[in-house]
């Protein structure tokens, strides 16, 4: 009698088992597909962030290496705009080439680079200071990425050319960074008050001061075809 009861009870279990079974199949087929679903959005998610992180640093990399067809281009403008610029006596000619040059390639006003050659070196393209060396006073131990992205080596970086290629491109990721170029010329020099100011917590530094009043001052005798710094 217990025995037959217990087969009852069993097979009564089976049913209703069997019974949820089929009732919750089609539920967990949904969570199922779900969870397939989410996963494979994960994967698609996934892989676009790498294609698109491989396209920026692709965009990143041509953005700052010129090639010889974009150096070409530049020269060649650079000449046929000469004609517009005024000479200015008190700057070598080769600095203001070179300022001419990078400033167009890399949006940069050749006043504000002249400013900078001036305050750092005097227009002297071997000048040394420590570790920093050149027109525009760069760093090798800091830049050598740079320089070597643009072709520049030591020995290039102690010419007018190299020094003003590595320098402005530096100066255009600065200003990319954060658009001030107090800001920009505190970094450049390596200002430890340079976070400071863009805190609004610091003023800007007579280094940046100088070059900024100077690079104005360059900009409106060039506009009048003046002279004198």
């Amino acid at each position: 009698m217990k025995e037959r009861t217990s087969g009852k009870e069993f097979v009564a279990v089976v049913v209703v088992v069997s019974t949820v079974a089929v009732l919750l199949a089609p539920h967990i087929e949904r969570e199922q597909a779900k969870q397939r679903a989410i996963e494979a959005d994960w994967i698609r998610e996934q892989i676009e962030a790498e294609r698109a992180y491989e396209r920026e640093a692709e965009a990143e990399r041509r953005r700052w290496e010129l090639n010889e067809v974009e150096l070409a281009e530049i020269a060649y403008a650079t000449e046929m705009e000469k004609l517009n610029y005024y000479n200015d006596p008190d700057i070598p000619d080769e600095v203001e080439e070179a300022a001419r040059k990078y400033g167009e390639a890399y949006g940069l006003a050749p006043e504000f680079l002249e400013a900078v050659a001036y305050a750092e070196s005097r227009y002297d393209p071997e000048a040394i200071n420590g570790g920093c060396v050149g027109l525009m006073q760069v760093a090798p131990v800091w830049h050598w990425d740079r320089m070597e992205r643009l072709g520049v080596d030591d020995d290039e970086l102690m010419t007018v050319e190299g020094s003003m290629a590595v320098a402005a491109g530096y100066l255009r990721e600065l200003f990319d960074t954060y658009d001030d170029p107090y800001w920009v010329l505190m970094t450049y020099n390596g200002d430890s008050n340079a976070e400071a100011f863009r805190n609004g917590t610091a003023a800007p530094s007579d280094y940046a001061l100088r070059i900024t009043e100077m690079a104005a001052r360059l900009t409106k005798i060039h506009e009048e075809g003046g002279s004198g710094q």
